[in-house]
C-alpha cells in the first residue's frame, strides 16, 4: 500500500487556519476564508424556506420520515434545540466566521483599496444575516453584540426592531467600503452572485438589501423615516394608498413591483384579511386598489406597495 504512493503530503482543505488568521495573513490566506463567508451564508436557505413555509402554514414537508415536521412546527411545543433554535446556529455560525475575517483584514497585507472591498463584501452579508435572524426571532429578541472572547458573558437579547436597526446601520458602513473597494475584489464569488462581484455592482446588492430592511422596519416597527430611506437606497420611490404608515398592527406589504399596477400575492387567504380601507377582497386574497397609482408624477420605474391588515 505504501509503495503505491508517491508523496503522503496532501492540501490542508481546512485552511486557512486560526493561526494564520490571526497573524499578517495575505491576500492568497484571506480568499478561501471570503470564498467560506459566501457558502456558509447561505448553506441553511433551504431549511430556512421549509421550515419558515411550515411555520406559516404556507408548505408541508411530505416525506413523513421526521416527526418535527408534523409535531414540532405544526402543533408544538417547541423544541429549544430542534427547529426552533436550529435557526440561530448556522447563521451565527456565520457571523463568528465574518467577525475573525473582518479582524484579520485589518492586519492583512494588501492595498487599503482591497481592504475597503473585503470589509464592505463582510459587513454587507453579516447584515443579511442578522436581518434574517431578526425575522426568525420575533417579540423574543436575539443577540447582536456577540464578538466576544469564549469565556465572556453572553451577549444579551436585544428587540428585533433594534437589531434590524443594527443591520441597515451595518449595510450603510459596507456601502462606504465598497465606494473605496477599488475596481475588483481580491478574492473569487461563488455562482450567484453574477453581475455583482465587483465593488461597484456588489454595493447595489448592498442597497437592495438596505431597502428590504428599511422596508420592513417601515412595516412592523412604525419607523415612518424608513419609507423615504428606503426609496433612497434603490433609487426609487416606495408609494401606497394611504402615505407613509401609521401605527396599525399586522400590516403587510403584499407586492412591491415597478409598473405601478396592482397585482396579487400568491398565496394570501381570501376572506381571512380585509383592506385597511374597508375594500372588498378579491378572489386572490388581495383588496380591491386602483388599477394605476393615481399619481401623475410617477413614472413607469416607481414602485407601490398596497398594505393590508390581517383580521384572521
Amino acid at each position: 500500500m505504501l509503495s503505491a504512493c508517491g508523496n503522503l503530503d496532501i492540501t490542508n482543505t481546512n485552511q486557512p487556519t486560526a493561526e494564520e488568521l490571526t497573524g499578517s495573513p495575505s491576500v492568497a490566506v484571506l480568499a478561501p476564508t471570503a470564498i467560506g463567508i459566501q457558502t456558509q451564508a447561505s448553506v441553511d436557505i433551504g431549511a430556512q424556506i421549509q421550515q419558515w413555509g411550515i411555520y406559516g402554514r404556507e408548505g408541508w414537508n411530505l416525506l413523513g420520515n421526521d416527526p418535527r415536521e408534523t409535531g414540532e412546527e405544526i402543533s408544538g411545543p417547541q423544541d429549544p434545540g430542534g427547529r426552533a433554535g436550529g435557526e440561530w446556529a448556522g447563521k451565527y455560525g456565520a457571523i463568528r466566521t465574518i467577525n475573525a475575517y473582518l479582524a484579520a483584514i485589518e492586519n492583512a497585507s494588501m492595498p487599503d483599496a482591497q481592504k475597503a472591498a473585503s470589509r464592505g463584501f463582510a459587513k454587507t452579508i453579516k447584515a443579511d444575516l442578522l436581518h434574517r435572524l431578526a425575522v426568525r426571532s420575533g417579540p423574543t429578541g436575539l443577540p447582536i453584540d456577540v464578538d466576544r472572547p469564549i469565556d465572556a458573558e453572553p451577549a444579551p437579547l436585544v428587540p428585533t426592531a433594534d437589531a434590524m436597526k443594527a443591520a441597515s446601520d451595518l449595510l450603510n458602513e459596507a456601502l462606504t467600503d465598497l465606494n473605496a473597494g477599488g475596481a475588483s475584489f481580491p478574492f473569487a464569488f461563488v455562482e450567484g452572485f453574477n453581475g455583482f462581484d465587483t465593488p461597484a455592482t456588489f454595493a447595489k446588492f448592498n442597497r437592495a438589501l438596505a431597502a428590504k430592511v428599511l422596508v420592513h422596519r417601515a412595516t412592523f416597527f412604525q419607523c415612518t423615516a424608513c419609507w423615504t430611506e428606503a426609496g433612497t437606497a434603490d433609487r426609487r420611490v416606495v408609494h401606497h394608498e394611504l402615505g407613509t404608515p401609521g401605527v396599525a398592527q399586522d400590516r403587510r406589504l403584499l407586492r412591491l413591483y415597478g409598473d405601478g399596477r396592482r397585482r396579487p400575492e400568491p398565496g394570501n387567504r381570501d376572506a381571512r384579511q380585509q383592506s385597511v380601507l374597508g375594500a372588498p377582497v378579491d378572489h386572490h386574497g388581495c383588496a380591491d386598489a386602483p388599477e394605476r397609482v393615481p399619481e401623475p408624477a410617477l413614472e413607469s420605474k416607481n414602485v407601490w406597495a398596497q398594505p393590508v391588515t390581517l383580521t384572521g
